[in-house]
């Protein structure tokens, strides 16, 4: 399947796994796809929008790499009972030590089952084949990063409420994503 994707989607792919290591997770998902495609020059349909790679960094942070304090909302709320804030103890240390001081390292497979990077999830796989899908129903010989787009939307998954999340609704991407392409919705 690979081969049928324009050099624009592969960028894309590639991006997504640069993002995922760049934001230190161990897989690639439908939040990574998505900012892979950001990264490409003029993502037309998702800037008109108002969909931003920072922006949707910034929501990917938010949304999979939240602070990690190894405490359960019960204990952050039973340390707040007496006083202690967490969060402004993240803060702090951060503050002197630097971003992501408390994190938990990342655990990397063992070297012999490493590929060329973090596995895809297997809702970012899923994206990738309803690309296919989509070049398929539009009677298209290759896959571009606006069939990428359209399945992103459709997904349901991360990326598509990462989408929400920054006004864009997926139903309008894909209609404006099809009217760029010269089809109906």
């Amino acid at each position: 399947m690979y081969e049928r994707f324009t050099d624009e989607a592969r960028d894309a792919i590639l991006g997504a796994q640069v993002e995922a290591r760049a934001l230190a997770h161990d897989h690639v998902g439908t939040e990574h796809l998505l900012l892979g495609v950001l990264d490409l020059p003029g993502r037309g349909v998702l800037a008109e929008l108002g969909v931003t790679l920072d922006g949707a960094r910034a929501e990917v942070q938010r949304l999979v790499s939240g602070p990690e304090t190894g405490l359960s909302d019960d204990d952050v709320e039973a340390l707040r009972s007496i006083g202690i804030d967490v969060d402004e103890i993240r803060r702090r240390v951060e503050e002197t030590f630097g971003p992501g001081a408390l994190d938990a390292p990342v655990r990397r497979p063992p070297a012999e089952s490493r590929s060329f990077g973090p596995p895809f999830t297997p809702e970012a796989k899923h994206a990738l084949e309803g690309a296919l899908r989509e070049s398929l129903q539009l009677g298209h010989r290759e896959i571009g990063a606006d069939h990428l787009v359209l399945a992103l939307a459709a997904s349901g998954g991360l990326a598509a409420d990462i989408l929400r999340n920054l006004g864009a609704d997926p139903t309008e991407v894909r209609t404006r994503v099809l009217a760029r392409m010269g089809r109906a919705a």
